[in-house]
């Protein structure tokens, strides 16, 4: 069995796209003509490898949760104590690794001209910095003057990352390519 993991998806496969058709000629297309089945998560990621010419058995599988994960939650008050800041706002979430595939080249300056209409939003910015990307961010936020309308939390688990998930009134994800998308 095969698992592509988004190595599909056509972002993926733009980034080094010489070297990604050299190996998939040499290795990996030998890998998934010869496997017993090919795991998708979507039907769009199913649509993407038989794209690749791969003609076996594909499933498609999504990804599952554990509901017991998701029972116990900050209260919105409990979340307010940890981050001041979001007091007296409506919350906007971003919850992903920052990465420069997620869009928060998008997300940010059309956050600034939403913060013009609309000046009682926080932009909760959740998850994981990915090598120098979280600078690039923190410039952009800078640049684009959302100082006061962004909140940082680093990574979040547990029940502060349940609580953000339903106290949120908007989760934001302008992804250019989700590959292995894993849900809230």
């Amino acid at each position: 069995m095969v698992y592509p993991r988004g190595n599909f998806d056509p972002w993926a496969l733009s980034l080094k796209k010489w070297r990604k058709r050299v190996w998939w000629r040499l290795f990996d297309q030998q890998n998934y003509q010869r496997a017993a089945a090919v795991v998708a998560l979507t039907r769009e990621e199913a649509n993407q490898v038989r794209h690749m010419g791969v003609s076996g058995r594909i499933a498609v599988i999504p990804n599952g949760i554990n509901f017991a994960d998701y029972q116990e939650a900050l209260t919105r008050e409990e979340i307010e104590e940890r981050f001041p800041r979001l007091k007296n706002n409506r919350w906007l979430l971003f919850m992903a690794r920052l990465h420069p595939k997620k869009g928060l080249d998008v997300l940010l300056p059309a956050l600034a001209e939403t913060l013009k209409l609309v000046p009682d939003i926080q932009l909760i910015i959740a998850g994981p910095e990915e090598s120098s990307y979280g600078q690039t961010v923190r410039q952009m936020i800078s640049d684009l003057n959302l100082d006061e309308g962004v909140c940082l939390t680093g990574m979040v688990t547990g029940a502060l990352k349940n609580g953000l998930l339903q106290q949120a009134e908007l989760s934001l994800l302008p992804s250019y390519s989700e590959g292995l998308p894993m849900g809230g």
